[in-house]
């Protein structure tokens, strides 16, 4: 492969470090158990019960440890002079030479260019890349002396250093406006953004008269709340504290059996699938049409509102979501709620902002019973919102949607601004080693991807969760992600996870206890030794 620079391979400058605590005079115990994430590099993970620690690698002092199985994407880290632990034989932990500046290598691996020879190197066809310290051997390494290593490193610190303080005060800047948009939201709700528009419109029509009006599927009148029944803050006189099971239809559900989970059919709407305001469908099962039935009061509609039951907050927000156009077909599967209204007594965004606001989260009931944390349809039926007349929740809407739209393009200029100063600093690399190297990682990456091919499936759903050893004794030679799918790691509800646990344990097989290896000449597949 040609570089626009002068370059060697890595193979003669390194040396993996497999050093087993057993083979040590060594107080295990004493000692922290570590890995290495993307975002911090090496961490410590703690001591999981069960595990055998005198099987881990014990290292010590400045050295590179990586995960082969994600290092594509920068699982890579650097130790300091006064570090000692241990760290599981699924990682690959290596020092180097007096001619190579450690910090500086780990700068190269870290860059695009780096990335896209790791993928080069590393592309095993399979699941996901794996990269070999044999593999790691193969990469070009700039042909320049450990000084001008160190020179370059220093020059890029400095200006780093610059770049994350610019950083740091535009992530100010991003939890000042999130700040602001759940302060619009909370302000919505408690009827300030709408005050000048009531003393505009004081012959409103009565929310009394909207209140009248049948609910959806019986003869019963909206009920309203006590106002001492709700004191987090005050409302406008003409506003009224409603249940929310009173308001809307709150619908779970329906227990779809997973066996029969398909390629084609109408989509399967899951938790996995409502993120913070958007439905992400890249993770998506199917029903066939034909085991659909008489379900059909699960097929989603435009417009309704959906929210996890299950882990329904992560740490930026809440799980909810309106369906769209684009979003249908789709059917409702369980621990996902449908909340769905009428647009004569309550405007669809109106709520849907109540749902984010501070005052719905900070009141939501999460318990823990299953062992995931959850809410449930009888909560959220017992909810109190503020309820305004109808036209007044139309004024609502129509200012609240201007603040966001306003936040929403602060928000994107200020990602602009930090995506231009994380490009300044990979250009200084880059011109560093020649401009050329701008499209290099593209055309590797390119590459890569133009060396798919066609395979035979043997997934069966009748031999899963089981172990690796079992399944390649069932099936015989197997490719790695239908070995993956049907072993004991795969879970569909937390696919990263599940990735990392099956190719640790794949490691173990091959590298520790000799059971399992690469199909020789068959990039991909696996079978016992």
């Amino acid at each position: 492969m040609e570089l626009p620079f002068k370059s060697r391979k890595l193979k003669d400058s390194i040396k993996r470090i497999t050093d087993k605590a057993k083979n040590l005079n060594l107080d295990i115990e004493s000692l922290l158990v570590y890995g290495v994430s993307k975002e911090e590099g090496v961490i410590v993970t703690g001591k999981e019960v069960g595990k055998n620690l005198s099987e881990y690698f014990y290292f010590s002092g400045k050295k590179i440890a990586y995960n082969p199985y994600r290092v594509n994407i920068g699982s890579i880290g650097l130790t300091n002079e006064s570090f000692r632990g241990l760290m599981s034989p699924a990682y690959v932990i290596f020092e180097v030479d007096p001619t190579v500046h450690i910090e500086f290598l780990l700068l190269y691996l870290k860059s695009n260019i780096g990335l896209g020879l790791i993928k080069w190197y590393g592309d095993r066809g399979g699941v996901r890349n794996s990269l070999r310290i044999s593999d790691l051997g193969e990469i070009d390494f700039p042909d320049i002396s450990f000084n001008e290593q160190k020179l370059f490193y220093d020059d890029y610190i400095g200006k780093k250093l610059k770049v994350d303080a610019l950083l740091s005060e535009l992530n100010k800047q991003e939890n000042y406006l999130a700040s602001l948009k759940r302060s619009v939201l909370q302000s919505a709700i408690q009827g300030k953004l709408s005050k000048d528009w009531r003393i505009k419109n004081p012959n409103n029509e009565p929310l009394e008269k909207m209140l009248k009006l049948k609910r959806k599927n019986s003869g019963e009148e909206l009920s309203i709340v006590n106002d001492s029944d709700e004191k987090s803050f005050d409302i406008p006189k003409t506003w009224k504290w409603v249940k929310l099971g009173d308001l809307t239809e709150i619908q779970n559900g329906y227990a779809f059996k997973s066996p029969n989970f398909s390629s084609e059919g109408i989509r399967l709407l899951r938790n996995i699938n409502i993120s913070i305001g958007r439905i992400d469908w890249s993770n998506v099962v199917y029903y066939p049409h034909l085991d659909i039935g008489n379900l059909d009061r699960f097929k989603l509609d435009i417009n309704d509102i959906v929210i996890s039951l299950d882990r329904p907050l992560i740490s930026t927000g809440l799980k909810i979501s309106i369906i769209k156009e684009d979003d249908l077909p789709a059917m409702l599967l369980q621990r996902v709620a449908r909340i769905s209204y009428s647009e004569l007594r309550i405007n669809h965004l109106f709520l849907y902002y109540w749902f984010n606001s501070n005052h719905f989260i900070s009141n939501l009931s999460i318990e823990d019973s299953i062992g995931i944390p959850h809410i449930s349809t009888k909560d959220l039926e017992n909810k109190k919102i503020p309820l305004p007349p109808i036209e007044e929740q139309r004024e609502i809407v129509s200012i609240v949607v201007k603040a966001l739209m306003f936040c929403n393009e602060l928000k994107n200029q200020i990602a602009d601004c930090k995506k231009n100063l994380k490009d300044l600093l990979e250009s200084f690399i880059i011109k560093f080693f020649g401009e050329d190297n701008v499209n290099k990682s593209q055309k590797i990456s390119t590459h890569s991807k133009n060396n798919n091919f066609t395979r035979t499936i043997k997934y069966s759903s009748q031999t899963k969760l089981m172990e690796l050893v079992e399944l390649l004794k069932e099936h015989g030679k197997l490719h790695a992600e239908d070995l993956w799918k049907m072993s004991k790691h795969y879970d569909v509800q937390n696919i990263g996870d599940s990735i990392d646990k099956f190719y640790a344990d794949l490691k173990e097989k091959i590298e520790t206890e000799s059971s399992i290896k690469e199909v020789e000449n068959e990039k991909g597949y696996l079978e016992l030794v």
